[in-house]
């Protein structure tokens, strides 16, 4: 599947409220000038169809921005949350003993965008049946 443009897959106003609940539980300030961004990139991530090199490619030119403008607004947004991600996210989500909720460790922009989009995929496909079923075929 190519995608040219983007811009519709980050318009839809349920899955960026969605999103806006899940990055509220680790921290995420709203507010911040740059939040979008980094919401945007979770979202991108979580459908799974780019790498996160060109993902983060498409997410610039979508702004309209330099990409090492736009990475820099990214790792921003993370290093002014109260707490590091990975413990926010783990104390929210891996708290519990049997092992079946992922954990996330210290990782770098691409494995925390990743990791986040990975998550957030599974609580809209399990929880809202928002996203069609997307089948890989290596051609």
């Amino acid at each position: 599947m190519t995608i040219n443009k983007i811009d519709a897959l980050l318009n839809d106003a349920e899955i960026n409220y969605i999103c806006d609940l899940f990055l509220f539980n680790l921290g995420f300030d709203r507010t911040s000038s740059d939040y979008r961004h980094f919401r945007n990139a979770v979202i991108l991530a979580s459908h799974g169809i780019l790498k996160p090199s060109d993902m983060f490619t498409r997410l610039a030119e979508c702004a309209d921005i330099d990409r090492s403008d736009y990475m820099k607004k990214l790792n921003s947004v993370l290093t002014n949350l109260p707490v590091p991600v990975y413990e926010a996210y783990n104390a929210v989500y891996a708290t519990f003993d049997d092992r079946r909720y992922p954990v996330m460790s210290k990782s770098d922009i691409n494995g925390t965008v990743v990791f986040l989009g990975t998550v957030f995929m599974y609580i809209v496909v399990s929880y809202y049946p928002k996203y069609g079923r997307v089948i890989f075929r290596n051609i």
